[in-house]
């Protein structure tokens, strides 16, 4: 077996060592690609830990169609206390993004005011109320669980 030479590098002469091939995953892989070819959309990819969501979503990202979209990934640890949206704060402000104008937000990003407040003028306007159960059924008309 190789090792790594200081800083990271295969040893001279050495063959980069790389991820065995994905295996057994070209039903998700498909899905993926299917949910994700009419944007806006969102995935999640939930399963125990070790499963492979992480290499998952890799692959995906690194294959022809996955390449061009952009990701935000989020990891939702098990907490004592629950930490709604937490999660999806935590991607946001991991991109460093400072602004949201060349973003296309759908009325329903309106939610994410009081967790942005600093984006309060780029956020959508709070939307009238509605029946709750046509705000349900356009949050996860696009929302799949892969």
């Amino acid at each position: 077996m190789q090792t790594e030479a200081a800083g990271g590098e295969a040893p001279s002469g050495a063959a980069a060592v790389s991820a065995p091939a994905l295996v057994g995953r070209d039903g998700e892989l498909a899905r993926l690609g299917d949910v994700l070819a009419t944007p806006p959309a969102l995935v999640l990819v939930e399963g125990e830990a070790g499963i492979g969501k992480t290499r998952l979503l890799e692959e995906f990202l690194s294959s022809s169609t996955g390449t061009g979209f952009t990701a935000l990934t989020a990891t939702c640890p098990p907490l004592q206390e629950p930490c709604t949206l937490g999660p999806i704060v935590d991607a946001v402000l991991a991109t460093g993004i400072a602004t949201l104008a060349p973003l296309e937000l759908s009325p329903l990003a309106a939610a994410l005011r009081p967790l942005f407040p600093e984006w309060a003028g780029e956020l959508p306007a709070a939307p009238a109320r509605c029946a709750r159960t046509s705000l349900v059924a356009a949050s996860t008309g696009r929302a799949v669980s892969v």
